[in-house]
């Protein structure tokens, strides 16, 4: 799994039944889970011409149902949410990966706005994807782009397509593409706004889209420790971020961490009582929350 030779096997299977099902020797015509599943293949290899073979794929399957005929090979949302899969897999050094997400999200939101196609519909899982492309790539500017594929997403769910309800992950995704820009410092500054501005509009529609977990207060946490120069300023907004945090039960022993690497020894003891970072040293109640929910 991840080489070459799985991807490859799957495409030879693929190509087996076309070519059987062509002869009238077996009536073994792929349907979309065969492509969608040979399309993951290749997702998830590690070959250098795997986007490649992916594109090729798509295009064939676009062939096939147009073309040829076959109904059952027309790509549908899963496909493209397999292809950006495989775009992000490369989006951290690569621009161009990154430019051609946004191009197959904005052909999907296309297609489903304009009436053409409405199995297009972009799901909250196309927009994560997206969001999480940029969020782990290194481009400047990548908060913002992320920023506003989750606002895309809201926009989206806010017209009446359920399946694009932001998600606690999504929210988090834009912050961690906050909390780990590098940059000057406007880019900085920048990261910094956006994310108080996705963190509060996360606690603000808490019924909605559900409110913040541990995940969410780390990402949270580490952002102000590497985004905000030292200060008593920025250790006091740190302090009001746990205190947060407690009242949600959402402290576990990672955001003792991170809490202990932002704050001065002292203030760290006196706002937890305890040197220590281990599970036992955190009361109940701060963490009652924290394994209720799924992890983002």
């Amino acid at each position: 799994s991840g080489g070459r030779s799985s991807a490859k096997m799957a495409q030879n299977i693929l190509e087996r039944m076309e070519r059987l099902t062509a002869k009238e020797i077996m009536d073994v015509s792929p349907d979309i889970v065969s492509y969608n599943t040979c399309l993951n293949a290749w997702a998830k290899s590690s070959s250098e011409d795997a986007l490649v073979m992916a594109e090729r794929l798509v295009q064939h399957m676009k062939d096939q149902y147009s073309i040829v005929g076959n109904i059952d090979a027309k790509p549908d949302v899963i496909t493209y949410n397999t292809l950006l899969t495989a775009y992000g897999r490369r989006s951290s050094r690569d621009e161009d990966a990154l430019q051609r997400i946004l191009e197959i999200l904005a052909d999907m939101e296309e297609q489903y706005n304009s009436g053409v196609d409405e199995t297009m519909r972009p799901s909250a899982i196309t927009y994560n994807n997206a969001i999480n492309a940029f969020a782990k790539s290194t481009v400047a500017g990548k908060a913002k782009q992320a920023q506003m594929i989750l606002e895309s997403m809201k926009r989206s769910y806010d017209s009446g397509n359920l399946d694009a309800k932001p998600n606690l992950f999504a929210f988090t995704s834009v912050m961690n593409a906050c909390a780990y820009t590098k940059g000057d410092q406007d880019e900085t500054l920048e990261a910094l706004k956006i994310l108080w501005s996705t963190f509060n509009d996360l606690c603000d529609n808490a019924s909605d889209y559900g409110g913040p977990n541990h995940v969410t207060y780390i990402t949270l946490l580490k952002a102000l420790r590497d985004l905000m120069p030292m200060s008593n300023e920025r250790d006091e907004i740190i302090k009001k971020v746990f205190q947060r945090c407690i009242r949600d039960g959402e402290v576990n022993q990672k955001v003792l961490v991170i809490l202990k690497s932002a704050l001065p020894l002292d203030d760290f003891r006196l706002i937890t009582g305890s040197d220590s970072i281990s599970r036992d040293s955190i009361p109940a109640d701060w963490r009652r929350n924290v394994h209720k929910r799924h992890k983002v």
